[in-house]
């Protein structure tokens, strides 16, 4: 072989390694796409009297097996006041799971020193949450209740507003 044939193959292999690594990367891209979930989800305080909470609320996801999401309960919080007599918050969260049921609630009582001392009496009235799932499906579930603190109200998304499951 002479030297301009040797050129010439090893150019063809460096395009052809350079090419390969370019699909590799696309599809690990593709891939991890595919296995995030993004949610936006608002949570609507009722407008009963004291409705709102200055107190930390949580949401506890739940894949298809019934373990959490993220391990742990996910703190929804705003730079601003949230949780206010009729404001709804919307909060963005990006899963690697779906979501199959939530629970949310309010911190544990004596979570500090001062309120394992007094107790605290900061009850939220929680009217619903919407969940809308990869900027397309939408669902509102209805708790209407008051939210004691430290206790969580429960919904499992698989159950439409008729009550029954979905397939």
């Amino acid at each position: 072989m002479n030297m301009k044939t040797t050129l010439n193959r090893l150019v063809a292999l460096a395009l052809a390694a350079v090419m390969a690594v370019s699909v590799l990367a696309v599809t690990a891209v593709s891939v991890s796409a595919e296995e995030m979930y993004n949610y936006q989800i608002k949570v609507k305080t009722g407008t009963k009297l004291g409705a709102g909470t200055d107190a930390d609320v949580f949401l506890c996801a739940y894949n298809k097996n019934g373990n959490l999401i993220k391990g742990d309960k996910i703190l929804l919080d705003t730079d601003g006041n949230s949780f206010e007599n009729g404001d709804p918050d919307t909060f963005n969260l990006t899963l690697h799971e779906k979501i199959e049921s939530i629970k949310i609630g309010t911190k544990d009582p004596g979570d500090s020193f001062v309120e394992s001392i007094f107790g605290s009496n900061d009850e939220w009235y929680l009217e619903n949450i919407e969940i809308t799932f990869n900027n397309s499906e939408t669902k509102t579930y209805n708790f209407d209740k008051w939210i004691k603190p430290g206790h969580y109200g429960y919904y499992d998304t698989r159950i439409t507003s008729s009550g029954k499951k979905e397939k």
